[in-house]
């Protein structure tokens, strides 16, 4: 009689113990934010350990039980293709609740986010380190050893992004527009094409350099010849182009000269005439 009589008192004094080692039950509530706008799939931790996500309305909700008088971290995180997304945390203390009362902590999490898109420098195919990216005119950085760049912007203007890429001796790439977060832009460079004109007299079995020889290119001034002669011209677009090229020497002659070049290739040397 006495073992029947002290078995549920045992059983009481057990579960009694395990629920004073579970602790008291709460309710915890999370809505989670990003850009102003609730956040799904937003992962939850409690002291380190997943307790689930939000929904479609960035909300999150559900009972757990800690002990009265412990610290509890509450984070929320939140992993997206073409983000880095700032996680959130928060902390509250677990207050020991009314007799049959389950207190509720609610929390707002505004989560930082940042998009990116990766700028990849190459020339016919290989990386190209060291090239200077820059953003609105600013520089943002420069390419790594595999030609590559993280952009990273909070939001584009409402033109779209404006991004270049330059390095001595290549001309110039660029992008404007929109784009996609997490995007790779193919900032195919090409080797700058200079060609040097080089305006020449021969007087008296000997060769001299014309000054002040006017050059045009495409009929449009372009400078003219400096004291021995030459004239360098700098073309940072697509190579392959080709232009038409004009000298006007009064005095001499002939007094004009014209010619056709095709800008590819690092330097064209022009003798004219």
């Amino acid at each position: 009689m006495l073992n029947r009589s002290l078995r549920p008192l045992l059983l009481l004094v057990a579960s009694l113990l395990l629920s004073a080692c579970a602790g008291e039950k709460l309710e915890l509530e999370v809505k989670a934010v990003m850009d102003g706008q609730p956040a799904d799939q937003v992962t939850i931790t409690v002291d380190g350990k997943d307790v689930g996500t939000t929904d479609a309305n960035g909300l999150f909700s559900k009972a757990i039980r800690k002990k009265p008088g412990a610290d509890v971290e509450v984070v929320a995180s939140k992993e997206q293709p073409g983000y880095r997304i700032q996680p959130w945390k928060g902390t509250f203390l677990m207050k020991l609740p009314k007799s049959g009362a389950v207190d509720k902590y609610s929390f707002e999490a505004v989560l930082s986010a940042k998009r990116y898109v990766t700028v990849v420098a190459t020339e016919q195919g290989a990386p190209v380190e060291g090239a200077v990216v820059k953003a609105g005119g600013k520089e943002a950085g420069t390419t790594d050893a595999k030609g590559e760049f993280i952009y990273e912007y909070k939001e584009l203007p409402k033109g779209g992004i404006d991004l270049t890429v330059n390095k001595p001796g290549y001309a110039t790439w660029r992008k404007t527009g929109q784009v996609e977060p997490g995007q790779r832009l193919d900032a195919a460079l090409s080797k700058r094409v200079m060609v040097v004109v080089s305006a020449l007299m021969e007087e008296y079995g000997q060769s001299g350099g014309i000054p002040g020889v006017s050059v045009s290119i495409d009929k449009k001034p372009a400078g003219k010849t400096d004291g021995k002669g030459l004239f360098t011209y700098s073309y940072d677009g697509e190579p392959g182009k080709k232009v038409s090229l004009a000298l006007n020497a009064p005095g001499y002659i002939p007094e004009s000269w014209k010619t056709t070049v095709t800008l590819e290739g690092e330097v064209r040397e022009m003798r004219l005439p």
